[in-house]
C-alpha cells in the first residue's frame, strides 16, 4: 500500500493463512496509523485471491489510532491472452479522520498506485 512505513509477517497460522502488522505514514495533515490482520491464501486454477479482516488486539498496541474494521480481497487472474487482472476489494473505517477535500485528492489515482505498488513487487 501507498505510504506504508512498516511491513511484517507476525505469526504463521496454517501454509495459508498468517497475521501481519502494517503502520502507515500518510502525508500531512494525517496522524499515523496502523493495522494488524490476518489473511488467507485462496489458488483456484487462474486465481490467487488474499482475503484479510482485521485483528487488532492481535498485536500490542504502537502509541498510534488502529484501523478496528479492514475487511480486505486481493485478486489476482490469468486472463486467456497472458496477462493478469488485479482486482481489489475494501470495506474499512479509517483509524483518522479525513477531510473531504483530502480523500477527493486521492481519487482516482491513490487506488492505481496502490494497484501499481503490486505490480511492481510482483516483477521483484
Amino acid at each position: 500500500m501507498e505510504n506504508v512505513e512498516v511491513s511484517k509477517k507476525i505469526k504463521d497460522i496454517s501454509e495459508v493463512e498468517y497475521s501481519m502488522y502494517y503502520l502507515f505514514s500518510p502525508p500531512w495533515p494525517m496522524p499515523d496509523a496502523d493495522c494488524v490482520m490476518q489473511l488467507k491464501k485462496e489458488v483456484s486454477g487462474g486465481m490467487v485471491m488474499f482475503r484479510g479482516f482485521s485483528i487488532p488486539d492481535q498485536y500490542p498496541k504502537q502509541g498510534v489510532n488502529r484501523m478496528i474494521y479492514n475487511n480486505v480481497e486481493y485478486q489476482f487472474t490469468r486472463l486467456i491472452n497472458g496477462v493478469v487482472s488485479i482486482e481489489i476489494y475494501a470495506k474499512m473505517t479509517p483509524a483518522n479522520q479525513a477531510p473531504d477535500w483530502l480523500v477527493g485528492m486521492w481519487f482516482p489515482e491513490g487506488p492505481q498506485k496502490m494497484i501499481n505498488g503490486l505490480i511492481n513487487n510482483a516483477k521483484k
